[in-house]
């Protein structure tokens, strides 16, 4: 039972920063839309956003996480 819970707070714990990085992502690429919009160029800009699937994480039994 122990490990259950521990396992659940690891993927509580990755889910929150994975929310933490997708909101900074969102707010830094509305920063970027705005100020192409504001100078004008919206008409003529076409954005493009690519992106992998980040490091892969593994929890060990000990409760640690590594990243690869």
């Amino acid at each position: 039972m122990v490990t259950l819970i521990l396992h659940i707070l690891i993927v509580l714990h990755s889910l929150t920063r994975y929310g933490d990085a997708v909101r900074e992502l969102d707010h830094g690429v509305g920063i970027i839309l705005d100020t192409v919009r504001r100078l004008g160029l919206a008409s003529d800009t076409l954005a493009v956003f690519s992106s992998d699937n980040g490091a892969a994480t593994y929890a060990k039994s000990d409760g640690s996480i590594t990243v690869s």
